[in-house]
């Protein structure tokens, strides 16, 4: 059964070698996307509980400059029972991000909330 498309933004867990967030966010943006990127500024944390467990989510602006897919690695890669995982870009317009799946409604919303300043960073290439 396959089920509808959804949006993500690249993460995962804080793995015993990461000895910072944005070593775990350089790690995971290298096993999602092969990325060359800089980061911005952390954007929000999210709390909650989930499967028992008390989570904690950091999001960060980043910009990106380039990435790989030949490059990702990982388990859900490996797995073509998982999906497929395929960056897309996305317009930074309220009826874009309005018009897809993002996971979760806090990203979504955060992203709504902030078109503005999203645009300006992208005009500062």
């Amino acid at each position: 059964h396959k089920s509808d498309p959804y949006w993500v933004a690249p993460g995962g867990g804080v793995e015993s070698h990461d000895k910072t967030l944005h070593d775990a966010l350089a790690r995971e943006l290298a096993e999602e996307l092969g990325a060359d990127y800089e980061i911005l500024f952390d954007a929000f944390t999210l709390k909650h509980h989930k499967g028992g467990k008390d989570l904690v989510e950091h999001f960060f602006v980043c910009r990106l400059h380039d990435y790989d897919i030949s490059l990702r690695y990982g388990p859900e890669f490996d797995d073509p029972a998982r999906g497929e995982f395929l960056p897309d870009a996305v317009d930074l317009t309220e009826d874009a991000i309005e018009s897809i799946n993002i996971k979760t409604e806090e990203l979504r919303d955060w992203l709504i909330a902030n078109l503005h300043m999203l645009r300006m960073l992208q005009e500062l290439r």
